[in-house]
């Protein structure tokens, strides 16, 4: 922030003095060896050497405080796929058109597919977020991607092999996804809610699979397939946030049902409308 006072000086901004404020998120905090504890930043502290009167104008301060740390941020694994989203895009809409209108017919090669893809993107997050956090080079980012691409095709082999097993995790993978799509839908803030329905909602796809098994999996491959060919089309065109994010800016209060972007229910209605066409396709 600038304050700026009445003094003559050649500085480009009128004519005015200026006094600059920089608040800087502290380092320990983003380390995570520190908590964002509001009693404990009650009032910023002033960073040693955080005063610079170079230029007699403009002075600059700079303080820490938890004021200045970002409310949410994208996880490194997001941040990567977005980079190449050109490459995740055209994938992605591969992959829908086939799960969505030959997922009963190639049951084996859905399984294969869902598992090393869903393993793919649980073993992404994990290792990017957790173990990569420091890791800055791009080809270290891309010798890790590819050994978590192997490990993915290794279990998708996995669970084409133990069908009835496959099915059923398949099932649970659903459930998960139309978890996620149905809180953002209802704009669910409340983090134990929001992970509650998501839980509750793999658990009846899983149980589902082993009573009707070939109407799960025409649905969900119906449904999988729709929202991966919508979320493919979404990487080039935009508009399509991501549900995770979207989570943690309403768990943070950063949007409300007044900000929320209302382009989300127009990808719905995409992927609703796809989802109907290929069950019926495939029931045919």
């Amino acid at each position: 922030m600038t304050f700026s006072g009445t003094n003559n000086c050649d500085t480009g901004n009128n004519g005015k003095e200026s006094l600059q404020v920089q608040i800087n998120c502290p380092q320990d905090v983003l380390d995570g060896k520190e908590k964002a504890d509001i009693d404990h930043w009650s009032a910023p502290k002033k960073v040693p050497g955080g005063y610079d009167n170079s230029n007699k104008c403009m002075p600059k301060i700079t303080y820490e405080h938890i004021y200045g740390c970002p409310v949410v941020s994208m996880g490194q694994f997001t941040a990567f796929l977005a980079k190449y989203y050109y490459c995740w895009g055209a994938a992605l809409i591969a992959l829908g058109v086939f799960l969505a209108f030959l997922g009963n017919k190639l049951v084996n090669w859905v399984l294969f597919t869902v598992g090393a893809f869903a393993t793919f993107i649980v073993l992404g997050a994990l290792f990017f977020n957790v173990f990569l956090k420091k890791v800055n080079q791009e080809w270290g980012l891309w010798v890790a991607l590819g050994g978590i691409i192997l490990v993915s095709l290794g279990v998708g082999y996995g669970l084409m092999k133990a069908r009835k097993l496959g099915i059923s995790i398949f099932a649970a993978w659903g459930g998960v996804l139309i978890g996620f799509v149905v809180t953002t839908t209802f704009v669910v803030s409340n983090v134990y809610a929001y992970w509650a329905l998501i839980g509750a909602c793999g658990v009846i796809m899983f149980l589902a699979a082993w009573r009707i098994e070939k109407t799960v999996i025409i649905l969900l491959t119906a449904f999988i397939g729709s929202y991966s060919l919508v979320r493919g089309i979404s990487l080039y065109v935009g508009g399509f946030p991501s549900e995770t994010e979207l989570q943690k800016e309403l768990a943070n209060g950063v949007i409300d049902w007044k900000s929320f972007p209302k382009t989300y229910y127009g990808y719905l209605a995409g992927i609703i409308g796809v989802s109907f066409i290929s069950a019926w396709y495939q029931i045919k």
